[in-house]
């Protein structure tokens, strides 16, 4: 079914191509010349491009440039430091261009909440980051792109396997029990949150979901803008207290069929992986356990991954209607051998024009399957572990395959790890249609109607199975396997009404109104079973023939989540020096109690560009103080969480929630000052902010205070607080202009703090697991402190006999969020020649290692397992009992070269091509820390009961460093 739905939505792009696909003209001559408006001299290389598409070219040392256009297409004419100009070419002939220098940053467009503005023009805390600013090389989802491209913003991995899920903070954590990730709002329509990809639990442990954004092509995104106040955010009402991303795609322009490729293939490596004793100095350490072999069991598992990428996208159109269809395919090998992501993308945008643009119909599709196959790596795994800790442990004396073949298994305690990888097979297919269709109408010249239609979709389906032959506690002579589904769907429906209207050039007035209707659904159905009789068949395809007795089928339908909104926004200008932006939104969810269905989030800014004063130094192009008070929701809490609601089983209902009519959201309060400032005609530009947020009414989900028999949990608003603050710097400058050489350097740091307040419990996180960590917590939230604060034992060496000491009674000893968080860009270009580097770093925090508090232990080696030699201490006895401590809690400071590349453009493209590039970029070059773990920039999910955890490595799969050969080209 799910490969009839993909036929079906390729089948609807590739005829909806063929149907807008029309005849141009024939190309025409265009000559000219390119001057400084103010001296008349000659500009040489100034850029000249066919809008839409990559043909141009660059004028010569007298300005002068010859290019062959289609008539009825526009040239963008650009030059650093001067205003961009654009021509629309009717004939051939002469069109002479006057450029003027000028602030061109200020005129850069930023997208907020149903709408855009002008940099210049923005009252609220909101980052812009395009296509030419994103982070290079391989890349799965779009949350990769913009890593330490803006300031506050923290995007960390849960792990380096291909696709894995990320945490995206804005301005750090707000919440305690409720979700902490940005809404997300892909062209318009917002994303309704939670995994797409179906789970499994087969036995061993549960893994991280999949990051929900791998739906899209990154090659497809034209910019990523991120809201960060609430001034900026309160648009969105319930869902804005953690910030919002608006991804939008490429679109069409106007001018001949254009057709553009790109191919990159990558080698991989896995890096920083951790050292443990080779087979000699095992040998020399227990020589009890000794058994004569040498192997190193995690050069087996890994190997040098090979991944490609292809990208086309077919342009074009006239004055009335614009495409763009995009096909790519990804195939990304993890360095874990069998392991990796196929995906499988096709994007269309079109737009058409009607009654002389009085009426506008624009349409986007975007359409993609994406195939995982995951390695036996978990989050929880206990003492007998999942693939990483096996390898890391097991004895290199003891060889992992046997003399006739098959594999060395001496112990269910300490699995081998090739059988694990042969053994395990799971598998996962994920479908995933994001649709929307807009009209929009202009009913007079200041006032235009908009019809905005959305539909998201997703259907997977995961398959596992582990062979009973596997030595392994609890699957060893039985066997597992599993089959889940899981379908979401949620749809939208918009109405927006904008009024703009320019009384004069001194007074500028627009106002937006809007209604939204958008209703989602998640269902899924799943079967277990074990105890497998015929190998020569797939367990999954045998389902059916096992014993009821051993096998469990389950199915759900969340309660439909529906979301009612009437919001609106004003924008008052004055003399363009005085900006005025108040928001306000009310929204109507299902998920609120029902004295509570509505809530009422309302912001205001002032912005006062003092450049526009005759006192200011004229060194400032733009020198702007921005003031900004807003409220915000967040509702990221399951539907149906405010009714009661029950469990059916064979017994009948069971209750497993009870009702809470006052469910409330949480509601952030936050006050931002911000300046803006561009200075030396736009060679040096940067804002400087400081922000306050003040969480309150904190969802919890507890147990229900209700008298025996009953029993069962609840979602209730907490009268406590989070707050958290503080300090954004960001500065860009090019340093170096030439007309052959150049050097831009930008950087942001940002300084954050937080904070629990009037929090009346102590509840526990962070589990911990492994050998001896059964029931253990590393972290908790507690009043006064950061959240997730690490509450431990204080280690104090080792005494005499080789046994740890410990102060009295655990303490707060660390904080896993980041005091500071850093990103620096760096490009230079020599004629034809370009390199970029990105750098991104945290600082400030810390780490907990529990893997080397449970897998790499000092008592190993007298067991016949592995140890590191980092993680034994001197004189420490082997009967050293395990222990969750400061011992394991380093410091999370680092500094990442994430991503470097060279590449060469030519400028006289050869044979068919109109343009080509080659570059070579490498991914993960170098890491600065102390950690000794994988890497410190890691968030394996160690949640307990739902409550989220922070800074916890645990085996996880580890990140690889990355070389990439790209190649583009357009014809």
């Amino acid at each position: 079914m799910k490969n009839n739905h993909l036929k079906i939505a390729v089948l609807f792009i590739f005829s909806a191509f063929f149907m807008i696909t029309t005849a141009f003209a024939q190309e025409v001559s265009v000559t000219g010349k390119v001057v400084d408006s103010d001296t008349q001299e000659p500009l040489p290389g100034v850029s000249i491009i066919v809008v839409g598409t990559t043909t141009g070219t660059v004028t010569n040392f007298d300005g002068e440039y010859t290019l062959g256009v289609t008539p009825g297409s526009s040239l963008l004419f650009s030059y650093i430091g001067y205003t961009n100009v654009e021509k629309t070419i009717t004939a051939a002939g002469t069109v002479n261009v006057e450029l003027a220098v000028s602030t061109e940053s200020l005129d850069e467009v930023v997208v907020v909440g149903y709408g855009s503005v002008k940099k210049k023009d923005a009252t609220g805390a909101v980052s812009s980051v395009k296509t030419e600013d994103f982070n290079r090389g391989v890349s799965s989802s779009p949350s990769d792109l913009i890593q330490g491209k803006v300031s506050g913003v923290m995007i960390t991995n849960s792990s380096g396997d291909p696709g894995a899920s990320s945490s995206i903070r804005i301005r750090g954590n707000s919440s305690v029990r409720s979700g902490n990730d940005p809404l997300i709002v892909v062209d318009g329509v917002p994303l309704s949150g939670g995994n797409t990809t179906a789970s499994a639990n087969v036995g061993i442990g549960t893994t991280d979901a999949r990051n929900p954004l791998n739906f899209i092509n990154p090659s497809d995104i034209a910019s990523m803008d991120i809201l960060k106040d609430a001034s900026a955010t309160a648009i969105y009402g319930s869902r804005g207290a953690n910030g919002v991303i608006i991804i939008t795609t490429k679109k069409g322009t106007s001018g001949k069929n254009h057709v553009e490729y790109n191919a990159s293939f990558s080698a991989a490596r896995a890096a920083n992986l951790i050292p443990v004793y080779s087979a000699s100095e095992f040998a020399a350490i227990s020589p009890a356990m000794n058994n004569g072999g040498d192997v190193n069991a995690m050069d087996e598992i890994f190997r040098t991954a090979f991944s490609q990428n292809h990208n086309v996208a077919f342009t074009g159109g006239n004055q009335d209607m614009k495409y763009r269809l995009s096909l790519s395919t990804q195939d990304q090998q993890g360095v874990i051998e069998n392991t990796g992501l196929k995906k499988y993308t096709a994007n269309l945008t079109a737009s058409q024009d009607f009654f002389e643009k009085r009426l506008v119909v624009d349409v986007n599709m975007i359409t993609s399957q994406v195939n995982d196959e995951y390695a036996p790596i978990s989050n929880d795994a206990g003492y007998t572990g999942s693939l990483m800790s096996n390898a890391l442990a097991w004895n290199p004396t003891d060889v992992l395959i046997n003399p006739d073949g098959t594999y060395n298994q001496p112990s269910l305690d300490l699995s081998n790890p090739l059988a694990m990888l042969d053994l395990i097979n799971d598998n996962a297919s994920t479908l995933r249609v994001l649709s929307n269709m807009s009209a929009s109408l202009k009913i007079t010249s200041d006032l235009t109607y908009k019809l905005n239609l959305g539909w998201d979709m997703s259907r997977s389906t995961r398959g596992t199975s582990i062979s009973k032959d596997l030595f392994y506690s609890g699957i060893y002579e039985k066997g597992t396997a599993s089959v889940t589904d899981l379908f979401t769907e949620s749809k939208l429906m918009e109405h927006t009404l904008n009024y703009n209207k320019l009384f004069n050039e001194n007074v500028r007035f627009d106002a937006m109104a809007g209604y939204s209707y958008q209703v989602s659904n998640r269902w899924g159905k799943g079967i277990y079973g074990e105890n497998f009789t015929y190998d020569e068949v797939d367990y999954l395809n045998q389902l059916q023939a096992i014993s009821q007795d051993t096998r469990n089928i389950y199915s759900y339908y969340d309660p439909t989540s529906e979301l009612q909104s009437y919001f609106g926004r004003v924008n008052f200008s004055l003399y363009d020096k005085f900006l005025v932006t108040a928001t306000m939104r009310a929204d109507g969810s299902s998920k609120f109690g029902t004295n509570n269905k509505f809530g009422y989030f309302p912001s205001a800014a002032l912005a006062y560009r003092i450049s526009e004063e005759s006192f200011v130094p004229e060194v400032f192009d733009d020198l702007k103080v921005r003031l900004g008070w807003g409220q915000t929701g967040n509702q990221e809490f399951p539907a149906g969480a405010s009714q009661a609601q029950y469990s059916i089983t064979r017994d009948g209902l069971t209750r497993s929630q009870f009702d809470n009519p006052d469910l409330k959201w949480e509601t952030s309060t936050t006050y931002n000052i911000g300046v803006d400032f561009t200075l030396f005609d736009s060679k040096l530009s940067g804002s400087v902010e400081y922000f306050s947020k003040r969480t309150q009414d904190l969802l919890f989900y507890a147990e229900a205070a209700y008298p025996s028999p009953s029993s069962g949990k609840v979602w209730t608003n907490l009268d406590a607080e989070v707050l958290n603050s503080g300090v954004e710097i960001s500065l860009s400058g090019r340093i170096v202009e030439t007309r052959d050489f150049s050097f831009d350097l930008s950087a942001n740091i940002s300084f954050l703090k937080n904070e629990l307040q009037n929090f009346s419990r102590i509840v526990e996180t962070g589990g911990l697991h492994g050998q001896g960590m059964s029931g253990v917590t590393s972290q908790r939230f507690v009043e006064g402190q950061p959240l997730n604060v690490f509450y431990l034992l204080v280690f104090e060496g080792l005494d005499e006999n080789g046994i740890s000491k410990y102060a009295d009674g655990k303490q707060y000893v660390g904080d896993p969020n980041p005091n500071q968080i850093l990103g620096v860009s760096a490009s230079l270009r020599y004629k034809n020649w370009d390199m970029v580097a990105n750098f991104n770093g945290a600082f400030g925090h810390q780490v907990y290692n529990n893997t080397a508090t449970s897998i790499l232990v000092a008592s190993n080696p007298t067991k016949g397992r592995n140890t590191s030699p980092i993680y034994v201490l001197d004189g420490e006895s082997s009967d050293n009992a395990i222990s969750a401590s400061t011992r394991y809690l380093e410091d999370g400071d680092f500094l990442r070269l994430n991503n470097l590349t060279v590449g060469y453009t030519f400028k006289d493209a050869p044979w068919v091509f109109e343009s080509a590039r080659f570059s070579v970029t490498g991914q993960n070059l170098f890491l600065i820390t102390n950690y000794t773990g994988f890497d410190p920039e890691v968030n394996v999910n160690k949640a307990v009961d739902g409550v989220p955890s922070f800074g916890i490595d645990y085996v996880p799969y580890p990140n690889s460093r990355t070389f990439t050969f790209g190649l583009n080209v357009s014809f």
